[in-house]
Formats: structure tokens, C-alpha cells, sequence
């Protein structure tokens, strides 16, 4: 895939999540860890490749000048990244 989309969905009592995907241009990577009121998230998007997120549950997004076409919509942020490793956490 040339673009993909991530949406992760912390709930259901996990804590914690891992999920990976061997596309023909590497690996496709989503996980989360829930600590206290933040989420830690990190993306793993491969080599001549591009992603949209979108987190809900987010109540304070710092990180917003380090992705592209940043939107926030009452508790829930959407934006682009473009190849590389990612960690953001956020208040939920």
C-alpha cells in the first residue's frame, strides 16, 4: 500500500496493543500502551509510503507541528505522516 490508514481503538479493558503488517513495501506497524490518563502510540510507516491517523479520545495533542494536515475535532485529532518511526502520547 502507497497510503494507508491507521485508526487504533483503545478500549476494552487492554492496557496495551500490538499489531503489524508485511506490505510489498515493508512493515506496517500500530501499538499502544495506556499509563495512567495518557497513551503512548507508535507508528512504523515503511519507505515511500504514507499514512492518515486519526486518535480518539484525545484531549491534548502536543505534537502537532511534527505532522502533516493536523486537524482536531472535539476529542479526536487527524493527521498525516509520511515515512518513518513515530511515538506520540496524548491525554485522554
Amino acid at each position: 500500500y502507497k497510503h494507508f490508514y491507521l485508526k487504533p481503538q483503545p478500549r476494552g479493558g487492554l492496557t496495551q496493543t500490538r499489531a503489524s503488517y508485511r506490505s510489498v513495501y515493508g512493515e506496517i506497524e500500530s501499538q499502544w500502551e495506556i499509563s495512567d490518563s495518557t497513551i503512548k502510540y507508535s507508528f512504523t510507516i515503511p519507505a515511500n509510503t504514507s499514512a492518515s491517523v486519526k486518535l480518539d479520545q484525545v484531549k491534548e495533542f502536543a505534537q502537532a507541528d511534527e505532522v502533516l494536515n493536523f486537524k482536531q475535532l472535539d476529542n479526536s485529532v487527524s493527521f498525516d505522516l509520511l515515512s518513518g518511526s513515530y511515538e506520540f502520547q496524548v491525554k485522554m
